[in-house]
């Protein structure tokens, strides 16, 4: 005996199926995006982390010995104003890689639907 509704369940079945293999790619796909959001927000980190305890500390540094240096003679203008360019984008650069690290958390949280500020206790003393 034939069953009348055999092409409806067949039917069906493949399109269950068929949702069944989308939900898997995607989900892959979210698990690639979410470790290459990872791997910039690291980059980002260490970026940051670098500006904050080696590049910045050196900038003022070196800005604070031609400002003394300019006042005893032994430096010009234009170096001055070149050592202070310098800091200034290396404190630019150090806002951009923390707006990267904000950005970044921001989307991880939009494809995970959890709260990861608050989970890990980001605290902006750390950086600043």
């Amino acid at each position: 005996q034939k069953n009348p509704n055999k092409g409806n369940i067949l039917a069906a079945q493949a399109t269950y199926q068929e949702s069944e293999l989308k939900q898997v790619l995607l989900q892959k796909d979210m698990a690639m995006t979410m470790a290459g959001l990872q791997d910039v927000l690291f980059a980002n980190h260490e970026h940051a982390v670098t500006l904050k305890q080696q590049l910045l500390p050196q900038a003022n540094k070196l800005l604070k010995q031609i400002i003394d240096g300019y006042q005893h003679g032994q430096y010009s203008i234009i170096e001055w104003l070149d050592a202070q360019k310098m800091q200034f984008e290396l404190q630019q650069e150090s806002i951009n890689a923390h707006n990267q690290i904000y950005l970044g958390l921001l989307e991880l949280e939009r494809l995970s639907g959890q709260a990861l500020l608050k989970q890990v206790g980001v605290n902006n003393d750390q950086y600043n």
